[in-house]
């Protein structure tokens, strides 16, 4: 009740609030170093059933080097050392929305032969009744709608086919919290070449990218207050591009790289729909410590209007450039 209480691993006493729960976390470093890249700690907690919603909580943490200046356990001569204190809050909700897509590297091509697939996740409070339960998303101008992929058992209205932009509405009704997501509604939508004011998504000029900001939000009444998130993982803004590009790796030894492995990078580019394209050159910059596998020809699959095409690299269409004598590095 004093807002005190010892701490075994310093041998002094913890101030606080009355009321509060003091965790106490022990790395498993005998030392840390100032170049020692972070070593970050995940914390999960249950809310507790009668916290008031939309009230935050408090939550801080402070780091501790329990042995002071010298690696002996010696408090009375010399004392733990304290860090500053990081303080933070949680805000008891019972909804929660979670927002994510397939886009690779935030990016797509313009046009329906790359569409992004949405996933919008609803969690609902383990017991909770939340009546009038809406899930909504917001597409930009520069977006079009293309076809609802799974409502969860909802009923759905989403813009037509020409209509650039819009709102998707997903209505559940009664909803009681079960543990683990509660529902999932998954839609696609593409980029167009013209926005909803009929202007080109992407200048036609110059093919400079634009962008195709998403919000989306939840509602629900849980008894008499009316509960929303819109929070920062409700939303999402994709790059659109006439010319985009992505770059993948698989280690073929196995999940965890080390030394001798051999690393596969996999790069692949999109052209838009509306754009077209000749001489293009990809450049590939390989990190020091890495060697390119002269014995491996690289090759080049492309895919048109439902066709593929696979290429295999002659030496004239591939240059390696190395930049020291011993052949390792870009």
């Amino acid at each position: 009740m004093s807002g005190q209480i010892y701490n075994p691993l310093t041998h002094q006493m913890a101030n606080g609030t009355p009321g509060y729960h003091l965790y106490i976390l022990e790395y498993p470093f005998g030392s840390f170093t100032p170049d020692q890249p972070a070593a970050p700690v995940t914390v999960n907690c249950f809310m507790a059933a009668n916290a008031t919603i939309a009230l935050p909580l408090n939550v801080s943490a402070v780091p501790v080097f329990r042995f002071g200046d010298d690696p002996i356990d010696n408090p009375f001569t010399d004392p733990a050392i304290y860090g500053p204190r990081a303080n933070s809050t949680v805000t008891p909700t019972v909804i929660r929305l979670t927002k994510t897509t397939t886009v690779s590297e935030n990016e797509i091509s313009t046009g329906p032969n790359y569409p992004v697939t949405y996933i919008l996740t609803l969690d609902i409070a383990t017991g909770a009744v939340v009546n009038n339960v809406t899930i909504s998303d917001l597409l930009s101008g520069n977006m079009q709608f293309l076809n609802m992929i799974n409502s969860s058992g909802g009923n759905f209205t989403a813009p037509n086919s020409t209509t650039r932009g819009g709102i998707i509405n997903v209505t559940f009704g009664t909803l009681v919290g079960i543990a683990g997501t509660d529902k999932t509604v998954t839609y696609r939508a593409y980029a167009p070449e013209f926005n909803s004011t009929s202007q080109p998504v992407i200048n036609p000029l110059t093919g400079l990218p634009s962008s195709g900001p998403n919000d989306s939000w939840a509602t629900g009444k849980y008894g008499n207050l009316t509960v929303t998130d819109n929070g920062t993982n409700t939303n999402y803004n994709i790059t659109l591009r006439s010319l985009s590009i992505q770059k993948s790796v698989l280690d073929l030894n196995g999940p965890n790289v080390k030394p001798t492995d051999t690393l596969q990078y996999s790069i692949a580019f999109q052209v838009s729909d509306y754009f077209q394209f000749k001489d293009i050159i990809i450049t590939d910059i390989i990190g020091d410590g890495q060697s390119f596998l002269s014995s491996f020809i690289p090759y080049l699959i492309i895919n048109t209007n439902g066709t593929t095409n696979n290429i295999t690299f002659n030496s004239s269409n591939y240059i390696v450039t190395h930049n020291n004598a011993t052949g390792h590095g870009p």
